[in-house]
């Protein structure tokens, strides 16, 4: 790269005009979000000059009500992030989009009998743009991980197992696996669908973590594909007291025709405080 473009380019990231990153959150009036941060100022009026009129603290939830891209945007943390006016227990007014969750799961990760909230941010490269709307870019994916319980906040780095950035559509749930015996809570991380009715193709993982000794760790990915001329795979879970079977099953066509199914199993047992893999 000449010199002439390298300043070019040195002088448009100084002023903001080269890959900006936005928060992006959904603004759907019936979704609730939570607070990600401690002793957030909620204002009178979308701005920092604005009367603080109370605090929320991590775990707060709150509801968007109304949101404006000409309101005032701050630079927080690398991230340019737009005010929202919300409601909540405490009252109404404005919170800066950087101290609230845009995706979320409820449940008792841990398995302690009470549920944690796990949440996280997402970025984009367009102003004012949605979770919810479709704007492929890099950019658009999931950061600022954690897991909040009564007000307390753990930062995860999923990308530590993913080795990669976390695809944009990815969504998380909470799943309590009530047929195994201790129960087991995992964290899902679902992304990559596809329709094998557009391209011929289509495509899902679902990640699946598990919190044991009081660290959050990866256990397997199911993979789900298709293909209308090639191949089919579907892998899926079963329960059986201690045990969790994992099965992969695998078929393929070739000139019109459907091979056997190839099954692969592997099994695990947890022992109440880990997963053991059941060697063959």
């Amino acid at each position: 790269m000449n010199k002439p473009i390298c300043c070019l380019l040195f002088i448009m990231s100084s002023l903001g005009l080269y890959a900006q990153k936005y928060i992006a959150v959904d603004y759907a009036n019936s979704w609730d979000h939570y607070v990600i941060d401690n002793k957030v100022n909620v204002r009178s009026t979308p701005s920092l000059s604005g009367e603080k009129l109370f605090q929320l603290n991590a775990g707060d939830a709150v509801r968007i009500i109304e949101w404006s891209k000409d309101w005032e945007w701050l630079l927080e943390e690398s991230y340019y992030a737009p005010w929202y006016k919300i409601s909540c227990a405490q009252g109404t007014g404005y919170i800066c989009g950087r101290y609230i969750s845009c995706k979320e799961a409820v449940g008792d990760l841990d398995n302690d009998g009470e549920d944690e909230i796990f949440a996280c941010l997402c970025i984009t490269e367009r102003k004012g743009g949605a979770v919810s709307d479709v704007h492929p870019s890099f950019y658009n994916v999931n950061k600022n991980h954690v897991l909040i319980k009564k007000s307390h906040i753990e930062h995860i780095d999923l990308e530590k197992f993913y080795k990669k950035p976390i695809a944009e559509d990815t969504s998380y749930s909470i799943v309590k696996c009530e047929d195994l015996v201790p129960n087991v809570s995992f964290l899902v991380a679902i992304s990559g669908f596809g329709d094998s009715s557009v391209g011929g193709d289509g495509w899902s993982k679902a990640r699946y973590f598990y919190f044991a000794n009081g660290a959050l760790k990866y256990f397997a990915t199911l993979s789900n594909s298709w293909s209308e001329t090639h191949h089919e795979t579907v892998e899926k879970f079963e329960f059986n007291g201690d045990r969790i079977e994992h099965i992969n099953t695998y078929i393929r066509w070739e000139n019109g025709k459907e091979s056997a199914p190839r099954i692969k199993r592997i099994s695990y047992r947890w022992d109440g405080k880990d997963f053991i893999k059941i060697e063959d």
